[in-house]
């Protein structure tokens, strides 16, 4: 009889060991989570991201225009969907943003106040076409304003 409460002893207390460890396991992963790092602050910190305006790009004097890029944009686009009319309002068309020399022909999300970094990229400098597909949102308060 003596030896079964031992073993019952024993066995209790590794029940014990596993909880408290489990329970610091799962402390761990909380704080993880609750104060791990922001895919769009690290986005930010790694990138030179602007809300699209035309001040900015003369003050870059990038070497493709918005008209030009606006015009390499939907020529990818039609080229791509099989359409023939390249017939666009150009004053409906910017770029959302400007990320690295790049016009980025993303969304715009206006009830949250996010811009999406995924989308079309335009080399503002080249010309060449690129997509990215991370889904990153940048809300707009984050995102540096662009002053003289």
């Amino acid at each position: 009889m003596q030896k079964n409460e031992q073993n019952i002893i024993i066995q209790l207390n590794k029940n014990e060991r596993f909880m408290k460890l489990q329970r610091i396991i799962i402390t761990i992963s909380l704080i993880t989570l609750l104060f791990g790092c922001n895919p769009s602050e690290n986005y930010l910190k790694n990138h030179k991201v602007f809300l699209y305006s035309k001040e900015i790009v003369q003050e870059k004097k990038y070497k493709i225009s918005v008209k030009e890029a606006n015009d390499l944009y939907v020529k990818y686009l039609y080229d791509n969907k099989k359409i023939k009319d390249l017939d666009y309002d150009e004053t409906l068309l910017s770029p959302t943003l400007i990320i690295d020399d790049h016009y980025v022909y993303s969304f715009q999300n206006l009830v949250m106040q996010k811009v999406a970094v995924f989308g079309i990229w335009i080399d503002a400098n080249t010309g060449e076409i690129t997509t990215n597909d991370e889904s990153i949102w940048l809300e707009e308060k984050d995102i540096v304003s662009f002053k003289k």
